[in-house]
This record gives structure tokens, C-alpha cells and sequence, in this order.
């Protein structure tokens, strides 16, 4: 991909994380987050373990997006199990 494309794509795609229309019809449950895009300090960086970053996305009301994502993770059909694609 071409740099100006890439640059383009990822400007494009923040632009949109801010539209509030758009991360609803992507499927996002959004409706505890205070507002869009959701901006949070550095420390998060520095939790070492899981059980402190779901306390702090619960703090914020975006655990319910990581719940819904935990939910849909299936096992996959037919021989792609084998194939190192066990997951959809």
C-alpha cells in the first residue's frame, strides 16, 4: 500500500472512531460511554494484571463492547481447527 493511501486510511479511520452514528451501526455497545472517542491516561499502559484493566473499563462503561466480543468467539467448523485457524 502506498504511504499517502495508508495515511489517508488512518486519518479516515479516526475521523470515524468520533462519530458516535457510525461506531453504533458497526455494531459497538457503546451506550454507558461517556464520549467518543473515549481518551484515557497513560497508566492504563502500566497494568500488569488483566484483572485491574476489566475494573478500569468497567469504571468507564466499555467492558460491555469487551463482553459481547468474549461472547461471539466460537469454535471454528471443519478441518481449520488443525490448520492453526481454530477460532472465528
Amino acid at each position: 500500500m502506498n504511504i499517502k493511501q495508508r495515511r489517508h486510511a488512518i486519518a479516515s479511520a479516526l475521523a470515524a472512531s468520533a462519530l458516535t452514528p457510525l461506531v453504533i451501526a458497526r455494531g459497538h455497545k457503546i451506550a454507558n460511554i461517556p464520549e467518543l472517542p473515549l481518551v484515557v491516561e497513560d497508566r492504563l499502559e502500566s497494568f500488569e494484571k488483566t484483572k485491574s484493566a476489566v475494573a478500569f473499563l468497567k469504571q468507564f462503561g466499555a467492558y460491555e463492547d469487551v463482553q459481547k466480543v468474549i461472547d461471539s468467539k466460537t469454535i471454528r467448523a471443519g478441518k481449520g481447527k488443525m490448520r492453526g485457524k481454530r477460532y472465528n
